[in-house]
């Protein structure tokens, strides 16, 4: 799995659910079972691209990196990956910038872990000065503050472009903390500079679309995501929400499965998506296709419920009754 605004997940799965008559269950988390550190990795770069997304969505995505392993499984994880990167000779400023974020946002032992290992990665980094002139402590100031106090942080991000008005990573998070105020034209308006500033910037043109989406401006929200991508192909986020929106809100199923075959293409092993897809190839009446991608998702997590279910609704389409019935009794205990 990667980075998904997962509040639109439940609206794929209530929606679907309306294409047939079978009995209520619950959301089902996901989790995938990856056997090497190389996996680990590649998930937690997914993870730590978003890190200044705000305080809120990294929590979330913590919560998600849970329920794909342990807090102790990531935790010993990041102690060998932090033993590798630390003795490499060459330096990471990137990343340990985004270490270090991670640490001040929190996530518990994993936070206090990754911002020590940010802080190993660059042990001459000049202190960042308090200095009032200094552009960058009032930036460092408005990501500390971004969701818990958005109003501040958006004044420390002002602060940040009057000192440096070709800052566009503020302008970026001043976008955030406007879009966490309910601000929403004047955060599309902060993106808006953000790219006049670097028409390249992938996390502006992703957030921009989120905001269009938060006004149900969808076809604005897909041309703002399609630019996303154009820059950034291998976003995983922004790949999954434009299916999710193509196929819940505009019924463009083939549009959405696309979206979603290109998602799988970076990351084969995501169950939601395996998922998702399988309810696009229903609502295009592609039983055994759907089932395909079911099946899919339960042979990477043989405990979720809503595949087995669906399933069974898709055997029982395709006349295979017995099995039908053998996949209804696994949704009532998958385990």
């Amino acid at each position: 799995m990667f980075r998904k605004l997962r509040r639109w997940l439940n609206q794929l799965w209530q929606w679907f659910k309306g294409l047939w008559s079978s009995s209520p269950s619950s959301f089902a988390d996901t989790a995938t079972t990856w056997p090497t550190d190389t996996d680990y990795e590649m998930r937690f770069m997914s993870f730590l691209e978003g890190v200044d997304r705000g305080k809120s969505q990294v929590l979330k995505e913590w919560e998600s990196l849970q329920q794909e392993h342990s807090e102790e499984q990531w935790i010993a994880w990041l102690k060998r990956f932090g033993q590798k990167v630390t003795q490499r000779s060459e330096p990471n400023e990137e990343l340990a910038q985004r270490l270090i974020r991670l640490g001040e946002v929190g996530c518990g032992e994993l936070g206090a872990v990754a911002k020590a290992i940010g802080e190993q990665l660059q042990p001459a980094s000049p202190k960042i000065s308090s200095d009032e002139d200094n552009p960058q402590f009032w930036f460092d100031r408005g990501k500390q503050l971004l969701d818990e106090a958005d109003q501040k942080a958006l004044e420390a991000f002002d602060r940040t472009l009057e000192l440096d008005p070709n800052h566009y990573r503020a302008a970026i998070n001043r976008g955030n903390a406007l879009m966490n105020l309910g601000r929403h034209e004047e955060a599309i308006a902060a993106y808006d500079h953000a790219l006049e500033l670097n028409p390249k910037a992938d996390l502006a043109w992703a957030n921009r679309g989120n905001v269009w989406f938060d006004l149900e401006e969808y076809e604005q929200a897909i041309a703002s995501w399609d630019r996303a991508i154009e820059l950034n192909p291998k976003d995983l986020e922004t790949w999954h929400n434009k299916g999710i929106v193509l196929g819940v809100k505009l019924n463009r199923f083939e549009e959405a499965l696309s979206c979603f075959d290109q998602t799988l293409a970076l990351q084969p092993e995501d169950v939601q998506t395996w998922f998702n897809r399988g309810i696009v190839l229903a609502a295009l009446n592609r039983w055994e296709d759907a089932l395909e991608s079911w099946s899919r998702a339960t042979d990477l997590q043989p405990d979720f419920q809503d595949a087995w279910i669906n399933k069974g609704v898709a055997l029982q389409k395709l006349g295979r009754y017995a099995e039908a019935i053998a996949a209804n009794q696994r949704a009532i205990n998958p385990s």
